[in-house]
């Protein structure tokens, strides 16, 4: 189509075709299973451009107008991932496979003698949940655990005392601190 200064032209279509590629990948945990539900972010210049979502198998595959792309994976409970920098080309199929590291938090249990209100050197403290380990306690009544995020209750059990179950469960978010105190009746 050649247009003339001054014409009038009527009803002229086109379509811009951008060079495109292709980011695929897997999004596991350090156990290496698969993660559903992540999200990647394709952002340039800090701005989000494209985003993807894993699916049950923890796959993504996204089309992207060539370029650079910094990409970032996250999932709740996991800590953040990320790669500067990536290239796609024209046609390219470039797999981008991440490992996402479970967050931590702490969990910190005090034990006290319910009738003396004293340290209680000698308790076990069992936590079961996402995670599940357990410690004696020494002498100051403490047991300080650090642990990957997610739901844990906690048992403590000490010769010559009645058991102690947690009555919730206690949500352990990534780097947080989560402060316990356990009276154990004689």
């Amino acid at each position: 189509v050649s247009i003339v200064a001054g014409q009038t032209t009527s009803n002229v279509n086109f379509t811009l075709v951008l060079p495109v590629g292709t980011f695929f990948g897997t999004v596991k945990n350090q156990a290496n299973s698969a993660i559903v539900g992540a999200a990647i972010e394709f952002k340039q210049g800090g701005i989000i451009i494209y985003r993807a979502v894993t699916n049950a198998t923890g796959n993504y595959q996204i089309t992207v107008v060539t370029g650079t792309y910094d990409l970032v994976a996250s999932a709740n409970g996991y800590t953040i991932s990320i790669l500067n920098g990536q290239p796609i080309k024209q046609d390219e199929q470039k797999s981008v496979p991440f490992t996402l590291i479970a967050g931590m938090g702490d969990l910190n249990v005090t034990v006290t003698d319910g009738w003396t209100n004293r340290p209680l050197a000698g308790a076990v403290v069992a936590l079961t949940g996402t995670s599940s380990t357990s410690t004696v306690i020494a002498g100051i009544g403490v047991a300080n655990f650090t642990v990957p995020t997610g739901l844990y209750n906690i048992t403590v059990t000490s010769t010559g005392y009645i058991t102690k179950l947690s009555t919730s469960s206690y949500s352990l978010a990534i780097n947080s601190v989560i402060n316990v105190a356990i009276l154990l009746t004689p």
